[in-house]
């Protein structure tokens, strides 16, 4: 596997994360004092690479960007897994794993991020976001974002939707 694919996939491994991280930040702030209750988020990310020195991942992928929509704020995003399927030579597709962090005017919020991405074409990828809980007022959240849009070595962007969950 050869450098430049990976690097291709880290703008958009790491827009897919802030995607589904900001939705959860934004509507937690927006429902903070609602318990026990959901609400639907949806919105727009961007993403960009980050220098060698500021990313800890295993694999040298990281990326941070700006969440707009239902949760503004930023994001950044580490990967910790990138795996090749039998038909990655047929498909140009690729998976990636990893942690994002989305920090909030309120707390920052933790999930867990699952991304299928092309790494020929237009870069194009959909990802669920997996929400593990936060700080400030996400504390305690949960619930599960999508997200997708299209990548190139130099940023991503795309669209996100789902659902937050406060107890």
């Amino acid at each position: 596997m050869s450098s430049h694919p990976v690097r291709k996939l880290v703008p958009v491994v790491c827009v897919m994360a802030l995607l589904v991280a900001f939705a959860a930040a934004g509507s937690a702030g927006a429902i903070g004092a609602v318990n026990g209750d959901c609400m639907k988020v949806s919105g727009k990310v961007t993403m960009g690479p980050v220098s060698p020195g500021e990313c800890a991942s295993p694999l040298g992928m990281c990326g941070r960007g700006d969440v707009t929509g239902h949760l503004k704020g930023g994001v950044f995003f580490s990967a910790t897994e990138y795996l090749m399927s039998a038909d990655t030579a047929a498909t140009g597709v690729v998976f990636v794993t990893g942690d994002a962090i989305f920090n909030t005017r309120c707390g920052t919020l933790v999930t867990k991020d699952a991304i299928t991405r092309a790494i020929s074409g237009n870069g194009e990828y959909a990802e669920v976001i997996t929400i593990l809980g936060g700080t400030g007022c996400h504390a305690g959240a949960t619930g599960r974002l999508v997200a997708g849009g299209s990548a190139t070595a130099d940023g991503a962007s795309g669209s996100y939707t789902g659902e937050v969950c406060f107890p």
